[in-house]
């Protein structure tokens, strides 16, 4: 488990990249890490590239992202890409954190599993 950082200056974009299985505690780190490298950076659209990622969270933990991001500092006028594999075992997850994410009218938040799709939207 663990994360990379780092800001894509030409585009404007700050990436995570995270690998191994990470739960909820240090998926909390990496998101306060990522808001404050990205207050460093004058950010405001961000590539979560979590293809390399297995969550490992209850139903529970992620039917309260969207809270704990709200806490971060995730505004809506924020726009955030995350990108998993398709064929993910957990892709349930990342399909339910979309739609409760939706639920909340947040549609600043989007999930891909190409990352030139992602890519493109946040250039949009």
């Amino acid at each position: 488990m663990g994360w990379d950082i780092d800001f894509l200056p030409e585009d404007g974009i700050l990436r995570l990249t995270t690998s191994g299985t990470m739960d909820m505690e240090q998926i909390t780190r990496m998101a306060a890490e990522g808001m404050a490298a990205g207050a460093q950076h004058g950010a405001t659209r961000f590539l979560v590239d979590h293809r390399n990622m297995l969550p490992s969270l209850s139903s529970e933990d992620i039917f309260d992202l969207p809270r704990i991001n709200a806490e971060q500092g995730v505004a809506r006028t924020m726009r955030v890409a995350i990108v998993f594999n398709a064929d993910s075992p957990r892709r349930e997850d990342f399909f339910f954190y979309e739609v409760r994410t939706l639920s909340k009218g947040a549609s600043n938040i989007r999930h891909f599993t190409d990352m030139n799709q992602a890519l493109d939207w946040l250039r949009t």
